[in-house]
């Protein structure tokens, strides 16, 4: 089961997985990339070959923004 990707830990944003399928001339074949993006900000992770990987590095960054206190501009803005 795949996971789903949290929200940007930068502006809170949905974050949306994102799968390109392109040919690759080097070995006659394609090739499919996945890379996280948030759909507010664009932050987005690098591009791996299985969406697994790119989920699984989203949500780590999350939870590394969300142990060094950061928090979304608008809820530093309201207070929350």
């Amino acid at each position: 089961m795949a996971r789903r990707a949290k929200n940007c830990p930068f502006c809170g944003g949905h974050a949306k997985v994102w799968t390109r399928t392109s040919f690759d001339c080097r070995v006659n074949k394609e090739t499919r990339r996945t890379t996280v993006l948030c759909t507010s900000c664009g932050c987005r992770t690098q591009a791996f070959a299985r969406p697994g990987d790119a989920v699984e590095s989203w949500n780590r960054r999350c939870a590394v923004a969300e142990a060094a206190g950061h928090r979304p501009w608008w809820r530093r803005i309201m207070g929350l």
